[in-house]
């Protein structure tokens, strides 16, 4: 087998396998959980990691799109990839000692993405309720600050959020509602409340944040097992949407899932509101492709050139 690019002296192929009973189409994004310093030890270089696809017909070379978070990466499959099947054909290419720094683009990766780069709230994404700021690549959303996605989701779509902040009674942050502002069902939702509110769960410590789902009909769950203390440290907060549950994780691990009584694809939009003191800190927002159970990625053993 040829070698990608021979500035980057080790490979590490990926195997990716659709265990879930829908097809992964063309464009669904694959996220990669890695660890790269023990990856690319020593002298592990974030801005040295590829992704390089080996066409199995042509066995030509080429490399991925990617996008990098923290401890995580996501590119797009160039093909379906059906039920039960399998595949071989993306690598991770590292081990390059002076590798350029190549674009990370989120918008080339995910049906929806802001990592707030622009000095103001994108409002070609966004309606707007109050005065949120961006400084920094970050989202602060001080009290009553509230923003909602101008695009609706239906089912088969993940909602993340990263966001680095304290105990700030209250959060929101999920789907909900379209068109408007107001505090009213349905919600798929990370919410922060009061210990003061009715609805506080019994035995949930002050300032978490936990998953919460209210729908139609007098639907009212709380994920209290899957409630989070707020650390000020980064996060990932998802909510994964299908028409037959709701998976909500934190740091991509699934903490509860909610299954409604009958399949849910009603369209919705994003929203992110603060109603505490302290501003509410959030590092980026994007809308990936789901299906149930997740696809499973493994790396495999590294290789030298």
């Amino acid at each position: 087998m040829t070698w990608w690019d021979t500035t980057y002296t080790k490979r590490a192929q990926l195997t990716i396998k659709n265990v879930s009973a829908d097809p992964m189409v063309t464009g669904f994004q694959i996220e990669v959980p890695f660890d790269i310093s023990a990856l690319d030890a020593p002298g592990a270089m974030l801005n040295g990691l590829r992704v390089a696809y080996l066409d199995p017909s042509t066995q030509t070379w080429t490399e991925q799109t990617r996008f990098l978070q923290t401890r995580w990466l996501w590119f797009v499959l160039l093909s379906q990839l059906d039920p039960g099947a399998t595949t071989t054909d993306y690598w991770l290419y590292f081990g390059n000692p002076a590798p350029t720094s190549p674009a990370s683009n989120g918008n080339a990766i995910f049906d929806f993405y802001d990592g707030f780069a622009n000095p103001t709230v994108n409002t070609t994404k966004w309606a707007v309720l109050g005065s949120p700021t961006q400084t920094n690549n970050r989202l602060s959303l001080g009290n009553g600050d509230s923003i909602r996605s101008l695009t609706q989701f239906v089912a088969g779509n993940t909602f993340f959020t990263v966001t680095g902040t304290s105990s700030n009674p209250e959060i929101w942050a999920g789907f909900q509602r379209v068109s408007d502002f107001v505090d009213d069902l349905p919600w798929m939702l990370w919410i922060e409340r009061t210990t003061s509110d009715t609805f506080y769960p019994t035995g949930v410590p002050a300032g978490s944040i936990w998953p919460e789902v209210q729908l139609a009909g007098g639907v009212f769950a709380q994920g209290t097992a899957g409630a989070r203390v707020l650390d000020g440290a980064q996060h990932f907060y998802s909510v994964e949407r299908l028409l037959d549950r709701v998976v909500f994780k934190f740091d991509e691990l699934a903490v509860y899932e909610y299954s409604p009584a009958s399949p849910d694809n009603e369209s919705l939009q994003i929203r992110l509101t603060n109603y505490g003191t302290a501003p509410l800190l959030i590092d980026s927002v994007h809308i990936a492709k789901a299906v149930w159970p997740d696809p499973t990625v493994t790396i495999g053993t590294t290789e030298l050139e």
